[in-house]
């Protein structure tokens, strides 16, 4: 039997059907997914290949009764995570001890009461899933940390490395020589900077310690400010730079959070563009909103790689079209800060014709 998912998906396992079809019209009636067995044998085939957020398990049946099937289901790997709610016409301590020490984490006795019934399953189906977020959320932060410490080898090699080579060979070493090795320091050393100013960023995001403090602006204060500090990188690539602007509305905004976000495209445009290519900055107002959008002539992106580009947990880096190294937690960080604002992120990109990154900010 299956009725209506809204809330979570349920499964009751009671030899009594009247007893089911009691807690399966309450709950339904709350918005769950309810299916049911009246056998603790065939519980464990229905959720073989099934999610489960949550098993109301009578304690008092033939063949195996709940206790034994809750032992079971607790030694399984797959299964084991399952929150699990004895329902019991034992009020005894000893009986709801028993069923707590076997892994189950709540008891309800019957007859049942609807609002305890609905009360304690609505609240261990929203742990189940706050903890199962949270699990996730772990994981793809020690994924996220394992690739910024492989990206971080990378220019703290290339420093040692040169560094290394400058102390043994000091007096060889011709000072045209001296001038080459202390060129290909400064990239390296450029992209480490670069890459623990942003994980210092996100690492206050992560804390909350990191608030925006709002003020207005207008569009063009923005993009003039933010894009100065990256004049040099468009001389070095003879980049041309084409603003597109147009009304030039105050937006309230914390200048540093939007100032990166901008910073970071625009920055990415300069990394994937080739020598003498062109990028354009454009800004319009849209539905109440300001979108302000980078769009490049560069070597665009894979299909299969956009989803990932503002996924933390993902490697998302490549080298740009000059060996330019990088990492992409500054898509990352443009995410949360746009968000911050209430605004939108995106791309539109086709591989081999360029990227456009877009993002709106309430005007």
């Amino acid at each position: 039997m299956k009725l209506k998912n809204t809330q979570g998906r349920i499964i009751i396992v009671d030899d009594v059907p009247k007893n089911i079809q009691l807690a399966a019209n309450i709950l339904t009636r709350e918005g769950f997914h309810v299916e049911f067995s009246t056998d603790g044998n065939e519980v464990f085939n229905l959720i073989k290949d099934r999610d489960f957020d949550l098993i109301l398990l009578d304690i008092m049946m033939p063949k195996m009764d709940g206790y034994d099937v809750c032992k079971q289901l607790k030694q399984n790997e797959n299964t084991k995570d399952i929150p699990i709610i004895f329902l019991t016409a034992k009020s005894g301590a000893e009986n709801i001890t028993l069923g707590l020490e076997l892994g189950a984490v709540d008891y309800v006795t019957k007859p049942f009461n609807i609002e305890e019934l609905v009360r304690r399953v609505r609240t261990h189906v929203e742990l189940k899933k706050k903890t199962q977020e949270l699990k996730e959320a772990n994981l793809s932060k020690d994924k996220f940390f394992s690739i910024i410490a492989h990206d971080l080898k990378n220019p703290f090699n290339a420093i040692m490395s040169i560094h290394s080579l400058l102390r043994e060979e000091a007096v060889k070493i011709q000072s045209e020589q001296i001038n080459k090795y202390l060129d290909l320091l400064v990239p390296a050393t450029k992209n480490a900077y670069s890459l623990l100013e942003n994980l210092l960023e996100w690492s206050r995001l992560q804390n909350q310690t990191k608030i925006p403090q709002k003020n207005n602006f207008s569009t063009e204060e923005l993009i003039y400010t933010s894009i100065y500090p990256l004049s040099e990188l468009l001389k070095q690539k003879e980049i041309e730079l084409i603003y597109d602007l147009g009304e030039n509305t105050k937006v309230l905004i914390d200048i540093h959070m939007m100032g990166s976000v901008l910073r970071n495209l625009l920055s990415n445009a300069i990394k994937f563009t080739k020598r003498n290519g062109k990028i354009t900055i454009k800004s319009e107002k849209q539905n109440g909103f300001i979108k302000i959008s980078v769009s490049d002539s560069g070597v665009g992106i894979p299909e299969k790689r956009i989803k990932s580009l503002f996924v933390i947990g993902e490697h998302v880096s490549s080298v740009g079209t000059e060996k330019e190294l990088g990492t992409g937690l500054g898509l990352i960080l443009c995410k949360e800060f746009v968000e911050k604002h209430s605004g939108k992120i995106w791309v539109e990109s086709i591989e081999g014709q360029g990227s456009v990154f877009c993002f709106t900010i309430p005007a």
